[in-house]
């Protein structure tokens, strides 16, 4: 079990540290009152804890830990065929779950769709990736976007809507979702129809080929449901590296030879 070590901490505090921390996969639902009740304080303990650690509220706290949260929980968790990982078979069956996710996506990706999402970039000076997971993949198609002028911003999907009005959001943005249907990602609809009614430009790279406000989108990119933690990394990199193949291949000279 992970434990949290507070610099001259009390008993008291303590308690409070490691309880919350054993409940953080449930801290984003719960009310100041139910967190302090399991910790068996009172609620205006928790809440000088919280100050004392740095937040004016227990809304400022839950908001930081559930944003630090999702920025390092991978997508499309929990998977079921991933308990059957041993030592012994865990590189064959990781290959036989890539394998099949990986016929799975060919049969949906619509290449002509990469190409008018690269397309539309071009034509945006201003873009947003709404994204929960950062890879060396996404930040290459980030570069790729930034050496041709791109203003680009990553953003996590919690609250990403304030996010990207406090760095510019306007109508000549354009918006760069992905959505993959877990409570990690549930911002990521209403903000769709948001950046639409703004005059935005709106792409969505999907696990699920129907989701609320997918009327709102210019382009949807449906990659289907990973099987597994390691595959659904393994899909998004493929698919963001297409993204960046057809981009460069169009919109980026490298030299006098090209």
């Amino acid at each position: 079990m992970a434990e949290y070590t507070f610099i001259n901490e009390s008993h008291i505090e303590k308690r409070i540290a490691q309880i919350t921390l054993e409940n953080i996969s449930d801290f984003g639902n719960m009310t100041v009152e139910k967190i302090a009740g399991l910790c068996q304080v009172s609620v205006s303990t928790y809440l000088r804890f919280c100050h004392k650690i740095g937040y004016a509220s227990f809304t400022e706290f839950k908001v930081r830990i559930v944003d630090a949260v999702g920025k390092y929980t991978f997508l499309n968790t929990p998977f079921s065929k991933g308990e059957n990982y041993t030592k012994q078979n865990f590189f064959e069956v990781s290959k036989n779950i890539i394998d099949s996710d990986y016929i799975m996506l060919r049969k949906l990706l619509d290449t002509d769709m990469c190409q008018a999402i690269v397309d539309a970039c071009a034509k945006h000076r201003q873009i947003f990736i709404v994204d929960l997971f950062y890879s060396t993949v996404r930040f290459a198609f980030h570069s790729d976007l930034a050496v041709t002028g791109k203003n680009v911003h990553l953003i996590h999907p919690g609250g990403c809507v304030a996010s990207m009005k406090k760095e510019g959001l306007d109508k000549h943005s354009f918006v760069f979702f992905v959505y993959d249907g877990s409570s990690r990602t549930h911002d990521v609809c209403p903000a769709i129809s948001v950046c639409k009614n703004l005059g935005c430009h709106v792409a969505v790279l999907s696990c699920h080929e129907h989701f609320p406000n997918e009327e709102c989108c210019d382009e949807i990119l449906v990659i289907g449901k990973a099987s597994s933690v390691i595959s659904s990394v393994v899909l998004h990199d493929l698919v963001f590296q297409y993204l960046s193949v057809c981009y460069r291949e169009k919109y980026i000279r490298w030299g006098d030879d090209r």
